[in-house]
Parts: structure tokens; C-alpha cells; sequence
């Protein structure tokens, strides 16, 4: 299934569907699961999984593709193929059977969870300590690895660092102001290079790694996510004047968007 259509397709059925705590009350159409809700969510998913909130924590054994969307991700379910994840803070602790996709503000993959592809993380803050089964290529304000990587490393960041379970059998490149000191135990001189930071190099190593129906799509994704950093300070204080002046309309509207979130957020989404 053409990931762009999936997108599309989840953003309509937000829409057309109420806001749910639970999974057993979400929408199930041809072995796909869709769920919405800030409570967790124990989803097995004969296929893919779909799910959104202001807080999304996701359980459960699912098929297939898992995706989730959020100011606040958690994802304890084990993943039979891909893992594609946005959100404010993402935090993985489930298995992920495939390749995995993440960018958010910070992001964390725990010691119990492990991937068995490639793995693709942009986050400002971003620690991996779950064992990657091929390459890892990682870009953010600060990068740290305590986990061993079976596939090729790149890594793009202001600072690095290196814990002590790290460990890359593949070759290692990195983007850095400074050179970095990088333990032997972590990966042998020889199979180490240093190049200068490009942000088209990132985004173009970012598309090589991803299959084609997807590759397209990410870097867009990763500028909406920076855009909704650099503008959330300003929604901030038209709120705040709102509240102040117009409490009245604020509270219609704030009862009209809790009867009907999802048309709610198609409204936010269409502008």
C-alpha cells in the first residue's frame, strides 16, 4: 500500500470517526487497526496500526507496519514489519522486526526493545540502547549509542557519545564541528572517517535508505515537525490573548472541538 495514501487515508478517518481511549473501541477495516485516545492502547493488529492523540501509548502484538503520531509516543508493542513514529518525545521498548523511523523532539530507544533492519532517527536529543540489526543513521543535537550496531553508522550531530555496550561492526561516519576520541572497544581506527556536516547530504543519505514509496515523503515530514517546533511559542501567546479576551468563545469552541475532535484536527490539518 502506497505509504502517502495511508497517510491520507488515516487523516480522513480521524475525521470521520470519535476520539477513543481504547483500541477495542477504534476502527478495524480489511486486518488494519486504527485507534485515537491518550490512554494505553492494547492493539494486536492482524495487519498495520494506526494511531494518534496528544498522548499515544501503543501495546500489543502487531502483524505488520505500525505507525503513530503524537506530542507524546510510547511504543511497547512488538512490530512484525516497520516501525514509522512523529511525536514531541518518543520512547520504543517494543521489538521491531524490520526497519525503523523516527524524528521528534527527543527520542529513545530502550536496553528491551531491538531492531532488525535499518534504523533512521532525526530528534534534537536522541539515545539508542537497543541493539540495531543493520545500519543506524542518526542526525540531532546530541547522538548518544550504547548499543552494538551489525551494519554501517552514520551519525550527524553537535555532540556524540559513546556508552559502554556500544559496539558498530560495520564502518562509522560521522559529522561533527570537532574530531571525537571514539574507544577502540567501540569500533577500530580503520573503518572510521570523518566528514564535513551537509544537511542535503543527510537528506539525500536519509531517501537511499528508505524504500521508494516512503523515501519521497520523510524530509517533508522531518521540515513539518521543525516547523511545528519554531512556531509552537507563537500559538502559545495567541492562546494566551484568546483566554484573556474571548474566554466565551474559547469555551464554545473548545465543547464543539471535544464533541468532534476529529473534524477538529481535519480543520487544524486544511488550515
Amino acid at each position: 500500500m502506497n505509504r502517502l495514501l495511508a497517510v491520507f487515508s488515516l487523516i480522513l478517518i480521524m475525521a470521520l470517526t470519535p476520539f477513543h481511549s481504547h483500541a477495542e473501541d477504534g476502527l478495524v477495516i480489511g486486518g488494519d487497526v486504527y485507534t485515537g485516545g491518550s490512554a494505553p492502547s492494547s492493539v494486536s493488529a492482524e495487519r498495520d496500526a494506526f494511531a494518534y492523540g496528544v498522548s499515544v501509548n501503543l501495546a500489543g502484538q502487531i502483524g505488520k507496519d505500525a505507525h503513530a503520531a503524537g506530542f507524546d509516543v510510547e511504543i511497547d508493542s512488538d512490530v512484525g514489519a516497520d516501525l514509522y513514529a512523529v511525536g514531541g518525545s518518543i520512547t520504543v521498548r517494543g521489538n521491531v522486526a524490520e526497519d525503523l523511523s523516527l524524528s521528534g523532539f527527543t527520542v529513545r530507544l530502550n536496553e528491551k526493545a531491538s531492531v532488525g533492519h535499518n534504523a533512521r532517527i532525526v530528534g534534537a536529543n536522541i539515545s539508542i540502547n537497543a541493539p540495531i540489526g543493520g545500519s543506524l543513521l542518526a542526525a540531532g543535537g546530541k547522538v548518544s549509542l550504547n548499543a552494538p550496531v551489525s551494519g554501517d553508522v552514520r551519525l550527524s550531530a553537535g555532540e556524540i557519545e559513546f556508552g559502554p555496550a556500544a559496539k558498530i561492526q560495520g564502518k562509522l561516519t560521522y559529522s561533527t564541528e570537532n574530531e571525537i576520541s571514539i574507544p577502540a572497544s567501540v569500533i577500530s581506527a580503520d573503518r572510521i572517517q570523518q566528514v564535513p556536516f551537509k544537511g542535503s547530504d543527510l537528506m539525500r543519505d536519509l531517501r537511499e535508505t528508505m524504500p521508494e514509496d516512503v523515501s519521497f515523503f520523510w524530509p517533508s515530514f522531518f521540515g513539518l515537525v521543525l516547523t511545528f517546533l519554531a512556531t509552537l511559542g507563537f500559538f502559545l501567546i495567541v492562546s494566551a490573548v484568546c483566554l484573556a479576551f474571548f474566554p466565551s468563545l474559547v469555551d464554545r469552541l473548545r465543547q464543539r472541538a471535544v464533541a468532534n475532535p476529529g473534524m477538529a484536527e481535519l480543520s487544524g490539518f486544511l488550515g
